[in-house]
């Protein structure tokens, strides 16, 4: 019987040819890699066993004593390529493995080489996203690229860093099955810490797909965890992209996810018989709908992405880099959607830093200031849904300075609509100052507020000294409204409403 190993190799010996002038092949580089990061990840190298079989060549029938170390083994990493799916060899091995072990079992790694076409992948693989060691050729439509080869050299960095993810993602899963199988493996213990015996928590099982790594725990160890240990701070939708855009898209799920925020959909393939159920499914669940855009259109899809976000009223923030032509760009359905209110323009860092202040917006210093009690207003801060976080936090700077803040019901079960009404009605009658905050909320619903306070006018002992605080990150910031008590403050910094709109909001209402 062969002995067990923790990794098995499955791959077609065409993919591990060397290239003129290189002494190894792209397989042969692409295993010493991984098991350098593997070695560091786990301490030492007689942590796991690795086993694949460089010698043999293709020609000769998968050996029964071949089959039996597959199914003894307890994860395989498959390199995917045409050379893969065209060897029945390698068929073989996958079938053997996952008829012992299941696809759904999370043991299944899969090195994409070459991107497939949907029909070309195995059936057995269909669920399972790939980690993908090629990119798109950005000047020539329908090409992709290779990582690890000599002509990707300027690529060097992301190949290094998909190695490292698949190899943070395999010791998860070995220490997994490590704690619900102390004996597996000739009984290598991954947790040192954990006396043979003693009484571990098996983490929940985690299917494949790419999630890039998490950010260290308390301890500094973040190497026992599993993503499910750990609660999200927020959840939004990143939609999937064109390959031309696949590292981009990589890379900023990386930096979402080490701030603990989950992102939704988890592959970046598209069902395209089930993509608007699912899409609506996992929006429901986001806090907003983020799109990183380029000029492929992706035969309408990218439009389809928006245009359904737009439809179930998500908010809405989408990128594109600040060096792209528009120009350029023949397809005036993308040009349109490039030029959009919702696009920011700008290197991706920008990006991402300006969408953590939005779903994390930094608490103002509280500066607790004494103000005589005739001075002390009512200020009725009036928002929409999308906007109320922001109220909250707005309210707790003017109370520091005496104020008192009412904010608009919110609709329950029990709240009936004429109530809801009812209560701003008497907000706006009797309140000291009106002040309205517009960041994530629909300029429709702002325009409705003032002209509902302007109706109040009649039932008011004096005039009501209204503001209209417009978030930078708006840039529809035209109301196309006036009146002799308005006034329209834009916020100059990136944080919506910071303390010097609060200083020019109370000199106007004083």
């Amino acid at each position: 019987m062969s002995n067990p190993h923790d990794i098995f190799v499955s791959y077609a010996h065409v993919d591990n040819e060397c290239l003129p002038g290189e002494t190894d092949g792209w397989v042969t580089q692409l295993i010493a890699t991984l098991e350098v990061y593997l070695r560091q990840k786990l301490g030492r190298s007689e942590k796991y066993t690795l086993w694949r079989d460089p010698e043999l060549p293709g020609n000769v029938p998968l050996t029964p004593e071949i089959l039996e170390t597959v199914r003894a083994s307890e994860i395989i990493v498959l390199v995917l390529s045409p050379g893969y799916v065209a060897s029945s060899w390698c068929l073989d091995e996958l079938a053997a493995f996952v008829k012992t072990k299941g696809v759904d079992s999370g043991r299944v790694f899969v090195i994409e080489r070459d991107k497939l076409a949907e029909s070309d992948r195995p059936m057995i693989l269909a669920d399972l996203k790939g980690y993908a060691f090629w990119v798109a050729d950005k000047q020539q439509s329908g090409v992709v690229r290779t990582l690890g080869t000599p002509a990707m050299v300027d690529y060097r960095a992301d190949y290094f860093r998909q190695v490292e993810d698949l190899a943070i993602q395999l010791v998860r899963k070995l220490k997994q099955i490590r704690q619900s199988d102390p004996e597996s493996s000739g009984g290598i213990n991954l947790n040192p810490s954990v006396a043979s015996g003693e009484e571990m928590t098996t983490p929940a099982s985690q299917y494949f797909f790419f999630t890039p790594p998490e950010t260290e725990v308390a301890n500094g160890d973040s190497t026992n965890s599993s993503l499910s240990t750990h609660t999200n701070l927020a959840t939004v939708y990143v939609a999937p992209v064109p390959d031309t855009l696949q590292l981009e898209r990589n890379d900023f799920i990386r930096v979402l996810n080490q701030h603990r925020i989950e992102v939704l959909p988890k592959s970046n393939r598209i069902n395209y018989s089930t993509f608007q159920q699912e899409m609506e499914a996992d929006l429901a669940r986001s806090q907003c709908f983020i799109q990183l855009l380029d000029g492929s259109g992706n035969m309408g899809l990218v439009r389809a992405q928006y245009q359904n976000a737009k439809q179930l009223d998500v908010d809405v923030m989408q990128w594109r880099s600040s060096e792209l032509q528009i120009d350029e760009i023949t397809d005036q359905d993308q040009v349109e959607l490039l030029r959009g209110q919702h696009v920011m323009a700008s290197d991706l860092v920008n990006f991402q830093q300006y969408l953590l202040k939005k779903l994390f917006p930094p608490e103002e210093p509280v500066i607790k200031q004494e103000i005589a009690q005739d001075a002390q207003q009512i200020i009725f801060i009036n928002v929409g849904s999308e906007d109320r976080a922001l109220a909250e936090r707005v309210s707790k700077q003017l109370t520091a300075h005496g104020h008192f803040c009412l904010l608009p019901l919110t609709p329950n079960e029990r709240s009936r609509p004429a109530d809801i009404r009812k209560d701003m009605e008497q907000n706006m009658r009797y309140c000291d100052a009106l002040l309205l905050l517009y960041d994530a909320s629909p300029i429709t619903q702002i325009r409705q507020f003032l002209m509902q306070s302007w109706r109040m006018r009649a039932q008011r002992d004096k005039p009501l000294p209204t503001a209209v605080c417009i978030s930078p990150n708006n840039p529809d910031n035209n109301l196309s409204a006036m009146a002799k008590n308005l006034r329209v403050l834009r916020c100059a910094d990136n944080v919506p409403f910071p303390a010097e709109c609060v200083e020019a909001f109370l000199e106007g209402t004083a």
